[in-house]
């Protein structure tokens, strides 16, 4: 590995041993690269190892996130050490994990239904996204996952803590104008002027005019 230190420089570490004990490896670092000296008294068999395991605690804060159609908020996904993400929707209650003081937070509110009768389609549900979101090591926060709207319905809100995005706009109805949201909802069709709904600022677009 580029950059390692020389496997001849690092003190040999015992199995239940913390790797720190090697003097190579700190508990700063991304990557572990190891060499295995085995010996025997018995000149009769060769040594073998079987199996590595190396016992870890991710130090990453958390993060969140969320995606659908219809619902999201959540601490950014399962890809992510030390990442939490809420997906069902409803409400629940993370717990601020020791020594966590902020958070990555990603919130998506649900999408909105469409519009029937050559009606406009459903704007998407809100994102806000907070680099740096304030926590308190042992708190509660309230998370809220926004189901996705029924035809016709606008997509639920989704909330973390203080952060709350808009559900999308359900599309306008034949004739009729989409609704605002997140995203506004795309205007209904039948060879009249009508419009999309207004989005929200700093969570989506507005929606598509007939």
């Amino acid at each position: 590995m580029s950059g390692a230190t020389a496997f001849a420089s690092c003190t040999a570490v015992t199995s239940g041993a913390a790797l720190s004990t090697g003097v190579c490896v700190t508990d700063g670092h991304r990557y572990v690269q190891y060499e295995a000296t085995l010996t025997t008294s018995d000149t009769t068999v060769s040594p073998s190892l079987n199996s590595v395991t190396i016992n870890y605690t991710a130090a990453i804060a958390n993060s969140i996130t969320g995606s659908g159609t219809g619902a999201s908020v959540g601490l950014a996904s399962g890809s992510l050490p030390g990442a939490t993400m809420y997906t069902a929707t409803g409400t629940t209650t993370f717990t601020v994990p020791s020594g966590v003081t902020s958070a990555q937070v990603l919130v998506v509110a649900g999408g909105g239904g469409s519009g029937d009768d050559n009606g406009g389609g459903g704007g998407a549900g809100g994102l806000t996204y907070s680099s740096a979101y304030t926590t308190t090591p042992g708190e509660s926060i309230s998370v809220t996952v926004g189901a996705g709207g029924a035809a016709r319905t606008n997509g639920s809100n989704s909330i973390f803590g203080s952060i709350t995005t808009t559900g999308g706009g359900k599309g306008g109805n034949r004739d009729a104008n989409g609704s605002a949201g997140g995203s506004g909802g795309g205007a209904g069709w039948a060879g009249v002027a009508t419009t999309g709904g207004a989005g929200t600022a700093g969570q989506g677009n507005n929606g598509g005019n007939e």
